[in-house]
């Protein structure tokens, strides 16, 4: 059966937009908030993994040794790193430096060595908490060493020196600091305040209707905004549980780990649900009834993993939206509006306003494309180690994404702003392209470039990382469909003549595209084609490498 041609899965278009307004008023004692949350659970479970199930009782005796350890060895508002892996003592651990006051930097434990040099030079934090005694480099500070509870087994506490969080700040008492992914530079360092976690977990508590009967199957990690502040922070807080599950080593099984957890809140990115999609097809697997709410992030949501959504978990009701580490939840949009499945991130969310502004600072009217800006209580005020202030003189932060308000007030983003080029004289958005190739679940990536054209100019050129390798058939029909596709939603400038499909694309170290790897590629660097062909117009070369690979 084909389901995403389904009446079922077509059905879900037409149903009527119940998305509601929302006055929200941040709660002032957060840390009181997040420790009745934590206390009323009691006996009954409340953090969980695949190793370990964490009640409220034991919760609390977990946060109270943690809390012990910190304070002998650093003050209130002084930096703890959290290098943990995604698991529930990573969770424990730091809601425990939260309700002790002192400021929590999440972290990947391989990227803890990258991260330290920033801390340093606002003042070293005053300790780290990890599973393993490592050595870092040039930091010889507190170590606490934690069980897969979060219980504490040892603590090598030194004194040293340190600058409590007030010093640096300018204003906004910071909460937590998260790095963001560095997709547009450097990753950089978020201090986010207590008010925004507060207004953005009543927010989406109340958007998402979440409530204590929620139960989060987390597999992003927490070093994630969406996973950390869309989905853990929110649960907890509104008096839900969590449990955690791994996304990294069991793609091939993350479908039926949420199908085990019985979760019914998820919170994903494209590239998960096209992994749930290939496992559900494979093992023929059941659709999952028991999620109730989804959210969707990520600037590549095309139709096609919308619809995968609303096909595995049919009971759920599935929201898209844009934000970002800075400004965590900018606007939202549930499937049951009838506007979900047009190319919009929703309407803003209460508190938020959103100024479209041209390449000089003005403010361009409903329509005008330009930078998107944003302003409201869940925008961060700085960064730390960074020369730059966070926002503008009016308050502002300047996303480096392009866009523009609708007629409805709905947001349409562009892309970011940095890729987009011109061809013939008219602008090209490449997000625009990737999200059109997403024509069916063979595809697990898109990635469109400006590639050097002698006549005229720069031409789009298209990037397709599928799941396996198709035989000449299905190239075909995989050429085929991107032909109809592009060519009939582009006009003629923006449609790419050049596809390269492969089983892999170049990434950073944070996962992101090398664009830089790509562009080399377009030079002759690193591709061999295996096969290749021409159909109406568009050449397809295949490789069944690492694209982007010494060859």
């Amino acid at each position: 059966m084909n389901y995403l041609n389904s009446t079922f899965t077509q059905s879900l278009f037409s149903r009527p937009p119940v998305l509601p307004r929302i006055k929200v008023t941040p709660k002032v004692d957060f840390h009181s908030r997040l420790l009745a949350a934590v206390s009323a659970h009691k006996e009954n479970v409340f953090l969980s993994d695949d190793s370990v199930q964490i009640d409220g009782l034991q919760a609390k005796k977990i946060i109270e040794n943690l809390s012990k350890t910190l304070e002998k060895v650093c003050p209130e508002q002084s930096f703890v790193v959290v290098s943990l892996p995604h698991s529930a003592a990573q969770a424990i651990t730091i809601i425990a430096v939260l309700l002790s006051k002192r400021i929590p930097v999440v972290v990947y434990p391989s990227t803890l060595n990258r991260v330290l040099p920033d801390l340093k030079s606002i003042g070293e934090p005053s300790a780290v908490i990890s599973f393993e005694d490592g050595s870092e480099e040039e930091w010889h500070g507190a170590k606490i060493l934690v069980n897969t509870k979060g219980e504490v087994l040892s603590d090598f506490s030194h004194r040293l020196y340190w600058k409590a969080a007030e010093e640096v700040r300018g204003d906004g008492t910071p909460a937590l600091v998260i790095y963001t992914s560095g997709s547009s530079g450097a990753p950089k360092a978020v201090a986010i305040s207590i008010g925004s976690i507060s207004y953005i977990a009543e927010t989406i508590q109340k958007t998402l209707n979440l409530s204590k009967s929620t139960i989060a199957a987390i597999s992003m990690p927490l070093f994630h905004t969406l996973a950390l502040n869309t989905q853990f922070l929110p649960t907890i807080l509104g008096g839900g549980r969590c449990v955690f599950t791994s996304a990294e080593l069991q793609l091939n099984a993350l479908y039926r780990n949420y199908l085990k957890t019985q979760g019914n809140y998820l919170a994903l990115i494209p590239d998960v649900l096209i992994q749930c999609y290939q496992e559900f097809m494979a093992k023929g697997l059941e659709p999952n009834c028991f999620v109730k709410t989804i959210a969707i992030a990520g600037s590549n949501i095309s139709r096609e993993h919308l619809r995968i959504a609303e096909l595995l978990f049919p009971e759920a009701e599935v929201f898209k939206g844009y934000g970002l580490t800075e400004a965590i939840r900018v606007s939202m949009i549930s499937n049951r509006d009838p506007d979900f499945f047009k190319d919009v991130s929703g309407r803003p969310l209460p508190g938020q306003v959103v100024s479209i502004r041209g390449p000089n600072g003005e403010s361009l009217s409903q329509g005008g494309i330009g930078e998107i800006f944003v302003k409201g209580p869940n925008t961060a005020n700085f960064y730390l180690n960074y020369p730059k202030p966070m926002l503008a003189s009016d308050g502002f932060l300047a996303t480096g994404d392009q866009g523009y308000l609708n007629p409805k007030g709905m947001l349409v983003i562009l892309g970011r702003a940095d890729r987009v080029f011109k061809s013939q004289g008219r602008k090209i958005a490449p997000l625009e392209i990737e999200k059109l190739a997403m024509v069916d679940a063979t595809v697990a990536q898109t990635i469109c470039i400006p590639g050097a054209c002698r006549q005229k100019g720069l031409r789009s050129v298209l990037f397709v990382r599928v799941f396996s390798e198709p035989d000449h058939e299905g190239l075909m029909n995989l050429a085929a469909n991107l032909q109809a596709g592009l060519f009939q939603s582009l006009e003629p400038y923006k449609r790419p003549k050049e596809v390269y499909i492969s089983l892999s694309l170049p990434k950073l170290s944070n996962g992101k595209p090398n664009l830089n790897a790509l562009k080399k590629i377009l030079d002759g660097a690193g591709f061999l084609a295996k096969k290749s062909l021409s159909h109406k117009g568009m050449m397809f070369h295949w490789h069944d490498g690492a694209l982007g690979a010494s060859q």
